[in-house]
């Protein structure tokens, strides 16, 4: 994707947010991973236990669609999904070995976007938004 940064400012930040989207995207898609299911891994990490419903709710997206996303990242042994003891009808989710390294990696991938944007902090707080565009354009091939 060809991405042009335009002259104003509020459309530069898009623009950038927007590549730094994409570059987040391409990490987590070599993990296999989409957004979604990336932040259902990190919530369970920080909610042991956590009921489908919460995770839907902290997500925003349909009960079902996310049991869905579930059931892939059991299949793939990240997680898994226990009867609630308290309430039956209720299942809770934690994390197994594979879904605490997942977690790992996840947190890695967003340290590494962190690290391009930190040489163009300034002291102020100000970023350097056309010489990060450039790093990032670099980056994003």
């Amino acid at each position: 994707m060809e991405y042009l940064l335009p002259k104003n400012r509020a459309q530069q930040i898009y623009v950038v947010a927007q590549m730094e989207n994409d570059y987040l995207l391409h990490a987590l898609k070599n993990l296999n991973l989409s957004y979604d299911t990336a932040a259902i891994i990190k919530y369970v990490n920080d909610h042991p236990g956590t009921r489908q419903k919460e995770i839907a709710e902290y997500i925003n997206k349909q009960p079902a669609s996310v049991t869905n996303m579930i059931k892939r990242l059991e299949k793939r042994l990240l997680l898994i999904r226990r009867v609630d003891p308290d309430n039956s009808r209720e299942k809770q989710v934690f994390l197994l070995k594979d879904g605490l390294d997942m977690v790992t990696k996840i947190k890695q991938a967003e340290q590494d976007l962190d690290d391009l944007i930190d040489p163009y902090v300034q002291a102020d707080g100000s970023v350097k938004i056309r010489e990060f565009y450039q790093t990032l354009k670099q980056k994003l091939g």
